[in-house]
């Protein structure tokens, strides 16, 4: 059994994984320790759908796929390099390994954030009808942590991604998702390839300030 503190500091971003099955009841583990999440005034906004299918990990790692290039190009635009010459080196990454490889990660985990009416709504999500309070976003993330953390404990290894979320509507379609429904996140989960580590974080004394800025 893993610490705590050694789970806290050993999480860290996996996007190499091995072809090896996850057993249900490790991923049901994981997935306790998410719906063990707090929320704003309890909502429990957060919706997990569990792709292992083959169809549908080859859906998502073709979507990301896509989604990848268009990521890669767009950071090129901004920053006055060719995609030509900024392409391999990204390809050569692990998140580019895992923009290869995404299909045969054994567990994609979409999670979702259901949408509710809130009278101190103070943003929209653009092209839908359902608002979106801010508080739900914070009610959601904790969720996702829960598992992110879960998953270190239990000697998997995962990864926070968005970029397939750039073609949300897809996605929601082809898995059925309901329109109050938005997705906020895709997690790749699996037995890593390599060893846990600390991941690099900055002196503490440089984010915390004491009593004023």
């Amino acid at each position: 059994m893993l610490s705590f503190d050694e789970v806290i500091a050993t999480t860290r971003a996996v996007r190499r994984f091995t072809a090896g099955p996850v057993p249900d009841e490790v991923l049901g583990r994981v997935l306790a320790a998410g719906n063990a999440a707090p929320s704003g005034g309890n909502t429990q906004p957060w919706r997990f759908l569990v792709v292992r299918s083959e169809d549908g990990r080859r859906f998502l790692g073709d979507t990301y796929a896509r989604c990848w290039q268009r990521y890669i190009e767009g950071n090129a635009l901004v920053a006055g390099v060719p995609p030509a010459h900024i392409r391999p080196r990204m390809d050569a990454s692990s998140a580019g390994h895992l923009a290869s490889h995404l299909a045969e990660v054994p567990v994609l985990l979409l999670v979702g954030m259901a949408h509710r009416e809130h009278p101190l709504v103070r943003t929209g999500l653009p092209g839908s009808d359902h608002p979106v309070f801010t508080t739900d976003y914070a009610s959601v993330f904790p969720a996702i942590q829960n598992v992110l953390l879960a998953c270190r404990a239990e000697g998997l290894g995962a990864v926070l991604t968005t970029i397939a979320l750039l073609e949300e509507a897809g996605i929601k379609a082809h898995f059925g998702v309901p329109p109050e429904v938005e997705l906020v996140a895709l997690l790749p989960i699996g037995w890593p390839k390599g060893r846990f580590a600390a991941p690099t974080r900055g002196d503490l004394e440089q984010v915390v300030h004491r009593d004023v800025w």
